[in-house]
């Protein structure tokens, strides 16, 4: 079975920054699936939990960091003239 090493994504319910962080999520058991068999570990950087999967012979697949850009407008845009969006109200 192949590890999955990501960053996991900001949830809805979270305004701010979220915290950064790697986890490495392996199920050891092939055909067998229960969620309390897997294994989950956290580490404060990508290039650990790499190390840890080298280290213990352990076949790793890397997914690319969730990147969330916020548009930067202000409240005054809602009014715009030239407003191309519809409105929400």
């Amino acid at each position: 079975m192949i590890a999955r090493i990501y960053s996991p994504a900001k949830t809805a319910m979270q305004s701010a920054n979220p915290h950064k962080f790697w986890i490495l999520e392996y199920n050891p058991y092939l055909k067998y699936s229960n969620s309390k068999k897997i294994m989950t570990v956290r580490f404060k950087t990508k290039e650990e939990a790499i190390a840890f999967a080298c280290k213990n012979h352990i076949i790793y697949h890397v997914e690319k960091e969730h990147n969330s850009e916020r548009k930067k407008i202000s409240y005054s845009d809602n009014f715009r003239a030239n407003r191309t969006e519809s409105w929400t109200h």
